[in-house]
């Protein structure tokens, strides 16, 4: 272990912080081959075994002889394993954040939106560090004073705290309930439901 900056050699790079992310998912006290480090870690196989040495040299993985093969688990006793679990732990969450963030920035600064989705490639499990966090609002008889500003603060909310742009798409008028089209079919059919304040039977 480098106890000068030692997170530059654990996490320096995609593939070590793949083999680092599935070490972290495995039960404790599984030890794996590598191999199956690699599946698990969506990376090619000879990839994660240098990446494996080297985290046993500084101590984060265990490596055992068993018959021709090593298996690697990670040493749960070193200094850094919780803290690195952790990050991984948080990355997870970071989606159920997202949609409980929106919920509250929309009721902060929507309050009598009826409807608000979040949609696009990021309601279905996409999306990268370029995409647009699209959100739909159904917010009847909403003035263009009241849409402009609402939009700002969401999408600027949005940008602080995960870095990524934010498009909202407001409605002004209810939501049909047959014959929907358009931009409003995808985002009913496909969104997720970020706040409603319509009865079950409103919403059929």
């Amino acid at each position: 272990m480098d106890f000068g900056q030692p997170l530059n050699a654990i996490l320096g790079g995609r593939t070590r912080v793949a083999v680092v992310r599935a070490l972290c998912e495995m039960p404790a006290g599984y030890a794996a081959t590598g191999r199956e480090i690699a599946r698990r870690a969506a990376i090619n196989h000879p990839l994660e075994l240098a990446v494996l040495s080297d985290l046993a040299d500084h101590g984060l993985v265990r490596r055992a002889r068993v018959g021709r093969a090593d298996t690697y688990e990670l040493n749960r006793s070193h200094v850094l394993s919780e803290t690195l679990c952790s990050l991984f732990r948080h990355e997870a969450a970071a989606r159920s954040d997202l949609l409980s963030f929106l919920g509250n920035q929309i009721s902060a600064h929507a309050p009598s939106a009826a409807d608000a989705y979040l949609f696009g490639s990021v309601a279905e499990d996409g999306g990268t560090a370029a995409s647009d966090i699209d959100i739909a609002l159904v917010w009847p008889g909403a003035s263009d004073r009241q849409i402009e500003q609402a939009s700002e603060s969401i999408s600027e909310a949005v940008r602080l705290r995960y870095g990524n742009k934010a498009q909202v798409l407001v409605r002004t008028t209810p939501i049909p309930e047959r014959e929907l089209r358009g931009a409003w079919k995808s985002v009913i059919g496909h969104g997720i439901r970020l706040v409603s304040k319509r009865s079950g039977r409103e919403r059929g």
